[in-house]
């Protein structure tokens, strides 16, 4: 199956820290990301993230970010980069905003591509925690 492939690939091709190696996992312009109020957030402020590929590759630091949203214009001192945990029991809230980018670190978007194309993810080296997105 063709999906299987694809997910065993990007599983296989995980992104690095380092430039030369390193993908986002999704990007959405114009939407913000609203995480549930229980859930763990950490937001960077004044610009110390300068871009939403850095406040992407930030979030894929942390085990637990699975979704960020940057705010502002790349470069700007006043940007915010909002990192966040999606549990299973969490819903994915969107808002359309012009003035935010958001995304899926590259795991949370193989799961979320594994669940889609109902591919088995428990053969893959490293497991694959699917959540719940929508």
């Amino acid at each position: 199956m063709m999906s299987q492939k694809i997910i065993e690939h990007l599983d296989l091709g995980r992104p690095g820290h380092d430039w030369q190696s390193f993908w986002c996992g999704m990007m959405e312009n114009h939407v913000k990301y609203i995480p549930a109020p229980d859930s763990w957030t950490e937001m960077i402020t004044d610009g110390e993230v300068g871009s939403p590929d850095r406040c992407c590759r930030r979030c894929q630091v942390y085990t637990n970010c699975t979704a960020w949203s940057y705010e502002g214009v790349a470069g700007d001192d006043t940007s915010n980069c909002t990192l966040m945990e999606l549990r299973v029991s969490n819903f994915l809230q969107k808002d359309q905003d012009e003035n935010f980018v958001s995304g899926l670190s590259a795991t949370a978007a193989i799961a979320n591509a594994a669940t889609f194309y109902g591919v088995d993810t428990s053969q893959f080296g490293m497991p694959i925690q699917v959540r719940k997105l929508s």
